[in-house]
C-alpha cells in the first residue's frame, strides 16, 4: 500500500457516507479528516496525511500541540494549530480558522511529506516549552521525552545557539521540569 493509500479521504476512492458505514462496520476508524482501515499502524506519517484536507496550501505547517498529536505525544486529535513561515501571508479567515501563526522558521525545522509539512520533533518540543499555556505543558513534554529522550540536549543546545529566541529561560526551565518528570523525579512547579 502505497503513502498516499493509507489515510482514506472522503471523495476519492469512497464516499463520507460509505466510509462512515464503514466505521460502523469495524472495517475503518475515524483520523482527523480521513479514515484509517484497522490493519493499519497508527504512524506519524498517518496523522499528518489525515489532515491534508485542512491544509490548502504546502506553505501551511502543522505545529504547536496539532504536531505533537502527529508525533504521538497526544492521545487524541487536539484543535487545529498551524504556522506559517514569516512572510508567506494567508488569509486572516483561514488564519483563523486554523489557528495559524507566522512564525520565523527553517526548512530544516519542517518535516514534509508530499505536501504536507509538520514541526520536527525538535521544533515542536522548543515550540510548545516556549509558547504553550495549557495546564498539562510539563507533562506533555515529558511525554515527548519518554518518547524521544535524546530531545532534551538538542533542544537545549538548539537555545543555546540562538540569541534572541523569545521565552528562552522559559523553555529551559520547563524542559528541565519535563526532563525530571520523564526521569521519574519530582517536577517542579514552573508556570
Amino acid at each position: 500500500m502505497s503513502h498516499a493509500s493509507i489515510v482514506l479521504l472522503p471523495g476519492r476512492l469512497l464516499t463520507e457516507p460509505e466510509l462512515r458505514s464503514a466505521a460502523l462496520d469495524g472495517e475503518v476508524t475515524t483520523l482527523g479528516e480521513g479514515y484509517l482501515p484497522l490493519d493499519t499502524p497508527l504512524t506519524p506519517f498517518a496523522r499528518a496525511h489525515s489532515l491534508a484536507p485542512l491544509l490548502v496550501e504546502p506553505r501551511i505547517l502543522l505545529s504547536h500541540r496539532t504536531a505533537a498529536w502527529v508525533w504521538g505525544w497526544l492521545p487524541a486529535q487536539p484543535a487545529i494549530a498551524t504556522s506559517v513561515p514569516v512572510g508567506a501571508r494567508i488569509s486572516s479567515g483561514r488564519r483563523r480558522r486554523l489557528g495559524t501563526r507566522e512564525v520565523v522558521i527553517n526548512e530544516s525545522d519542517v518535516r514534509r511529506w508530499g505536501s504536507v509539512g509538520v514541526t520536527t520533533p525538535e521544533r515542536t518540543l522548543l515550540d510548545l516549552a516556549r509558547h504553550d499555556d495549557g495546564d498539562d505543558v510539563i507533562e506533555l513534554l515529558a511525554r515527548a521525552l519518554r518518547d524521544q529522550p535524546a530531545l532534551h540536549d538538542g533542544v537545549l543546545a538548539h537555545l543555546g545557539r540562538t540569541r534572541r529566541t523569545s521565552h528562552s529561560r522559559r523553555a529551559r526551565s520547563r524542559l528541565d521540569a519535563a526532563a525530571a518528570l520523564a526521569n521519574g523525579d519530582q517536577p517542579l512547579l514552573t508556570r
